[in-house]
């Protein structure tokens, strides 16, 4: 079910309205939700589209390494065939 054009929207991370999602803010005045970040983008399924949405606008904006190498290095082919298909880098991927 759409929410209705009236309803408010939630953060699915934050549990703050999606306009005054708090999931970009960092330091000791802010819970570490790392955990609950990671389940959720591993169950996308569960929310509604402009959730999901909101989640990959999220990810969009923030830089994220690993310390696995073999992660890296998935990443690298993402982005080498997100390059080739002539779409537009998010401004966190630097053109290499």
């Amino acid at each position: 079910m759409m929410p209705d054009k009236n309803e408010i929207v939630f953060c699915p991370i934050c549990e703050y309205p999606i306009n005054q999602c708090q999931c970009m803010f960092d330091g000791d005045a802010h819970p570490d939700r790392s955990k609950k970040n990671e389940v959720i983008r591993h169950h996308l399924y569960f929310f509604t589209p402009e959730e999901q949405q909101h989640v990959i606008n999220l990810e969009k904006e923030i830089f994220i390494t690993y310390m696995d190498r073999e992660k890296n290095k998935i990443l690298q082919v993402i982005k080498a065939k997100y390059r080739a298909s002539h779409r537009t880098f998010p401004k966190i991927f630097k053109e290499e």
